[in-house]
């Protein structure tokens, strides 16, 4: 069992108690999970009757966000690897869904935050930051303002189609904020880059501005004061996407896009050697 805050199995080592026991009931949360009769016994066990019934003591009241259970198999092969499904087991289960049935696919229950449906095909958050006040440093140009990136428009990534926004050249920072107008719980960020609806390839100079990114949930105008839902690290010229799609759970008032090329410090290969926010789109879900 699982808290939505560090993932921590709220479970393990805690008090058990079970019916017609036949092996310990505090093996199902001793955090072993190996069969191996070398390793001992690591399964609970009860002795067959009509019912049955394992409880665990979480010796608090929690906020339970995901449930793991792991059948007794007798150390047989049995199903699919988690994540993959088919006769196989080559198949990815559907996006968003962590856990899906090894013969048909369909989700067992555990899609990302905000999805449902058999194939969690079903997304129901509102976006918080459609039409609310936006601000960013350094605007190119008052024709496109920072309020383009939060107008729910995005079928036009050039700059010249009117739906994205840029900020000057030779800065050491690049800083989009969009604020929420309350406090509220946020899920899931979308970033939408600018593309100038060219190839997005190693030779669109957008993807090296883009390098390196921070995005922040915060109570505060300063993206270091609040929770980093994500900074690039990762990513080269290659492999950055032009849609980041950010899971972040985190409360905050403001949301802000961060970029920087400090002079004096070095970064990555591939990394514009100043700072910009070049984006079309912010959706932020929750």
């Amino acid at each position: 069992m699982f808290n939505e805050g560090d993932g921590k199995n709220l479970a393990f080592k805690k008090p058990t108690w079970q019916t017609w026991e036949k092996a310990s009931s505090r093996f199902a949360v001793d955090g072993r999970r190996d069969e191996d009769p070398a390793g001992g016994n690591q399964c609970a066990e009860s002795i067959g009757s009509k019912e049955n019934t394992w409880l665990v003591d979480l010796e608090d009241i929690q906020s339970i966000s995901r449930i793991v259970i792991y059948h007794r198999t007798g150390g047989v092969s049995f199903g699919c690897p988690i994540g993959v499904y088919g006769a196989n087991c080559d198949i990815p289960c559907p996006r968003n869904c962590t856990y899906c049935n090894y013969i048909t696919g369909k989700c067992l229950g555990d899609c990302s935050l905000g999805y449902s449906g058999h194939s969690c095909e079903n997304y129901v958050r509102k976006n918080l930051a459609l039409h609310r006040p936006t601000t960013e440093l350094y605007p190119f140009s008052s024709k496109n303002p920072s309020g383009k990136l939060v107008d729910g428009m995005k079928s036009n990534l050039a700059y010249a189609g009117g739906q994205c926004t840029a900020t000057l050249e030779n800065k050491e920072i690049a800083m989009w904020r969009v604020d929420l107008e309350r406090i509220s719980q946020v899920e899931r960020i979308v970033v939408y880059a600018r593309t100038d609806n060219k190839k997005w390839d190693a030779n669109n100079g957008f993807r090296a501005r883009f390098l390196g990114f921070t995005v922040a949930v915060s109570n505060k105008t300063d993206h270091t004061d609040g929770t980093i839902c994500y900074h690039d690290k990762h990513h080269t010229i290659y492999t950055l996407p032009a849609v980041m799609d950010i899971t972040c759970v985190a409360v905050g008032r403001y949301v802000i896009f961060y970029n920087e090329r400090i002079n004096g410090l070095k970064y990555p290969k591939g990394y514009s050697p100043h700072a910009f926010v070049d984006l079309c789109e912010v959706e932020v879900y929750g």
